[in-house]
């Protein structure tokens, strides 16, 4: 039978472990951060990206160190494509004007060798032309201009009456999404149409119930361009407030123009657009789920037919009816086609 200073080593053993095994853990996490910190600021590294971050929480205020490669298309092909025999990437947007260019240089697909990289345009088993209405209205503000949020939801409201809810409302910016929504709100719901919001719950369940409740109308932004599968009556409405180009500020966009800008190119024309269409492709995509899908596009940035770059947006979408003009006559156009789909 052990005694009480048997019993009390085993403790004291026991105690001594237990601390050798939490001083382990923590002199590994030490060291892994100690390696994170030395190679973030360690020598300058052009093909890295690297920023602080400070958030607020319940604790108080915490810094965040982000980096990531400024391209990951000599990654991929060394790590990815150049190890596989058979590599197979399918996506409805992959294109930009019906070009795979951007997303070639893009994924290193450019430097495949061998004639390995086959290409396939397939065509959709959608009939686009019977099944939505592109409408862009071009009496309205412009969008950096002071009178376009005011007037946004005018357009938006206007909108969503005439699709009686069934409505996804996609923003670029949180700010505009939550202007919006609070000035629009109260009078949706006082006709019996149900306003929902991305950030007021998980995104998984405001899919949910915007899904299960026919007339609701979803204000949504980012995340929400993709990804999202609403199929049937739930979702006759997509409206695209902007044109969906990415924050200039945001420190990974910020280096790959100041990337391309060293080289000579042209940051715009050579990442801003095709990035910011192959987004828009992605709301557009929102739409039309089923072969029984209707349903209108509804388009509140006239930069799309008045700048040059505006064709590009454009060319980029499956053959549909357009309607441009003004708000009375498109919102005409759109409601006479709703009026057809449900006879």
């Amino acid at each position: 039978m052990a005694g009480p200073s048997d019993l009390l080593g085993e403790k004291a053993s026991e105690a001594v472990l237990s601390q050798a095994v939490e001083l382990s853990a923590l002199t590994g996490r030490i060291e892994t951060a100690a390696s994170s910190l030395g190679e973030i600021f360690g020598k300058e590294d052009e093909s890295k990206v690297r920023w602080i971050e400070m958030r607020e929480g319940k604790t108080g205020k915490s810094f965040i160190l982000r980096q990531v490669p400024l391209n990951v298309a000599g990654l991929l092909r060394e790590q990815f494509f150049h190890k596989f025999e058979t590599v197979v990437l399918t996506s409805a947007t992959l294109t930009t004007e019906n070009r795979f260019s951007y997303i070639r240089e893009r994924l290193g697909l450019d430097g495949v060798a061998g004639g390995r990289l086959v290409e396939m345009m397939l065509p959709s088993p959608f009939d686009y032309a019977r099944q939505v209405i592109l409408a862009i209205p071009v009496d309205i503000p412009a969008p950096d201009h002071p009178s376009f949020a005011a007037e946004l939801g005018r357009l938006v409201l206007e909108s969503i009456r005439i699709s009686e809810g069934r409505a996804l409302v996609l923003f670029t910016s949180y700010y505009l999404l939550r202007r919006t929504f609070q000035e629009l709100q109260a009078g949706l719901e006082a006709g019996g149409i149900r306003a929902l919001m991305q950030g007021d719950a998980p995104r998984h369940r405001l899919t949910e119930v915007f899904k299960q409740d026919k007339t609701s109308v979803l204000f949504a932004t980012d995340s929400f361009w993709e990804g999202v599968d609403v199929a049937g009556e739930a979702l006759e409405n997509v409206i695209i407030t902007k044109l969906p180009f990415s924050v200039p500020q945001e420190p990974v966009v910020e280096a790959r123009v100041e990337a391309i800008q060293r080289r000579g190119g042209n940051p715009f024309l050579e990442y801003s657009v095709p990035q910011a269409v192959i987004k828009f492709k992605q709301g557009f995509g929102r739409l039309i789920r089923t072969r029984t899908d209707r349903g209108s596009i509804m388009i509140f940035d006239r930069r799309i037919l008045e700048k040059k770059y505006g064709r590009i947006f454009l060319d980029s979408l499956p053959p549909c009816r357009r309607v441009s003009g003004g708000k009375g006559e498109v919102f005409n156009e759109v409601r006479e086609f709703f009026a057809a789909s449900r006879r």
